[in-house]
């Protein structure tokens, strides 16, 4: 099923009009050149537990992305995604404004930026399992789910929603259950939103560490969630699945990644191939990003108004403003970029990702 869907992949890249989009000469190439060492921490500090959030007894975690200046400081501290209570959002970025780092060299020994980092920080009481309350939803919503009594599980989705005191065990649970719902109502980009929402909770249990969902709940999501990614072309974000996925010792998991190392190898051939590849953006919230799986690209079919566009690679970043039908070109040896695009809320557009040896 998946090299069908692959195929598909490489059928719709060709004939449905990329090449039509593509017939226009960008105006500009955008070229970054430079090899260095990478910046190391030097001081981290962990963010404060919001008052308020503790007493309710809330949990969540804060990603980001930020910039290491040339004097090892954080600068330009970005917000990725999080959960939970908004109040995590301003003490992890605080936090992360007091972290220190021995800044990146480039070839001559000087100082410069590093500016692809990003980090997770977690916001926990050490609780295990979910809360009393947010069960009695649960159980509620977990029979509507066995029925497929859509009304009463939109009821119980609402009340969901509803509930802000939620841990960690619950905002993993409430995740999945509303893709359950979205999967019943067909509903396929909040299926996609939910997946991704509980995917960071899918992962193997350690000695260290047990994990938030059980195996077979974690596999079953991150097999469908690699589906997503490759349908949307997303394949750096499809490879990095793949491989979570062989971390698994469960049978399903280890058939899946037996059944599909093709796919891998198919989308690498895709990678090195002269085929463009199609990313659709929208701005859902404040920054989209992006994952470079190419080393060139360009944005087009614009709708709606974009204000910047950044390329953060580990170590070299630059600020744009978007020209539809630019291109941006880097090297190879900057290894793995981001693109990231601000700009009016539902503002969407293409990128297209192009092979562009400099």
């Amino acid at each position: 099923m998946l090299y069908k869907l692959l195929s598909s992949i490489l059928i719709i890249a060709s004939f449905q009009g990329l090449a039509s989009e593509l017939e226009t000469k960008p105006d500009a190439v955008s070229r970054l050149i430079d090899s260095l060492i990478l910046a190391t921490p030097v001081k981290r500090i962990a963010p404060k537990y919001p008052s308020r959030a503790a007493r309710s007894g809330q949990e969540g975690w804060v990603q980001l992305s930020f910039v290491v200046s040339k004097d090892g400081d954080v600068e330009d501290v970005l917000v990725l995604n999080n959960a939970g209570s908004n109040d995590f959002i301003a003490e992890a970025k605080k936090a992360v404004k007091k972290w220190h780092y021995s800044p990146a060299l480039n070839s001559n020994g000087d100082a410069i930026e590093s500016c692809q980092n990003s980090v997770q920080l977690d916001f926990r009481l050490g609780k295990s399992g979910i809360s009393k309350k947010f069960k009695r939803i649960f159980d509620r919503a977990s029979t509507s789910l066995d029925e497929e009594n859509i009304t009463e599980l939109k009821e119980s989705i609402d009340d969901i929603n509803n509930y802000k005191n939620k841990n960690i065990s619950d905002l993993a649970w409430a995740h999945y259950l509303q893709f359950r719902y979205y999967l019943l109502t067909e509903n396929k980009n909040e299926q996609y939103h939910h997946l991704k929402q509980v995917s960071r909770y899918a992962k193997p249990a350690t000695k260290q560490m047990s994990s938030t969902l059980p195996e077979s709940i974690s596999v079953d999501i991150l097999h469908r969630l690699f589906i997503f990614q490759l349908e949307k072309q997303l394949f750096t974000k499809a490879m990095s699945t793949f491989e979570l996925l062989t971390k698994f010792e469960n049978e399903a998991a280890q058939q899946f990644v037996k059944s599909n190392k093709s796919i891998i190898q198919n989308i690498q051939h895709l990678v090195q191939s002269e085929t463009p590849i199609l990313v659709q953006g929208e701005l859902t919230k404040n920054v989209w990003t992006h994952e470079l799986i190419r080393n060139s690209f360009s944005i087009t079919n614009i709708h709606g108004d974009l204000d910047k566009l950044e390329v953060r690679c580990q170590h070299k970043r630059n600020i744009f403003t978007v020209q539809p039908d630019n291109q941006w070109t880097i090297p190879d040896s900057w290894g793995q970029c981001s693109v990231l695009v601000e700009g009016q809320k539902h503002a969407s557009f293409k990128l297209i990702e192009l092979n562009q040896s400099i």
